[in-house]
């Protein structure tokens, strides 16, 4: 099963992050992958648009981490 990450990454859809939470624009086909998992709604202060926080999301910071233990 692929991770949010990974799909997110397949479809071309543009994303950020800050440590561990994924951010990722709300559209209609972002709202549908984000079913099930925490996440937040926030105004970007760069775009002024609406994007999607999803918490603990971003597997490159989680990958990291296991790394460095």
């Amino acid at each position: 099963m692929k991770t949010l990450f990974e799909e997110v990454k397949e479809k071309g859809i543009l994303f950020g992050h800050y440590e561990s939470d994924l951010y990722i624009p709300v559209t209609e086909e972002t709202k549908e992958l984000v079913k099930g998992y925490r996440a937040e709604i926030f105004v970007s202060n760069i775009d002024h648009k609406q994007w999607f926080n999803v918490l603990f999301m971003y597997d490159p910071f989680w990958n990291k981490v296991k790394m460095d233990s």
